[in-house]
């Protein structure tokens, strides 16, 4: 399910980001990455529509430039008996 649009306003653009993780946990259900928290360049921060579950992490290191490329970790099919977690991890690479 996609969860509403967040966005920068027009004068300004994404330059960090804090991703909400729940740790590993074999008795309970995996949930790996469950939220981010945007920070714009006019310094307002942009909170996602995510589960509560986990932790937020330090903020990445700003862009000046603005972020322009995402990489993300996906887990791979963990078979029948076991439970997938799908996104676990973001790297967010800066503007040249």
């Amino acid at each position: 399910m996609w969860g509403p649009r967040i966005a920068c306003n027009e004068s300004s653009f994404l330059v960090a980001f804090s991703l909400r993780v729940h740790p590993l946990n074999v008795n309970s259900d995996e949930t790996a990455a469950n939220d981010i928290n945007l920070l714009c360049s006019n310094n307002v921060t942009l909170h996602g529509n995510g589960m509560t579950f986990g932790t937020f992490g330090d903020w990445s290191e700003p862009c000046n430039s603005g972020i322009c490329a995402i990489e993300t970790r996906i887990q791979e099919e963990q078979g029948a008996f076991s439970d997938d977690t799908a996104l676990n991890n973001v790297n967010m690479f800066c503007c040249p």
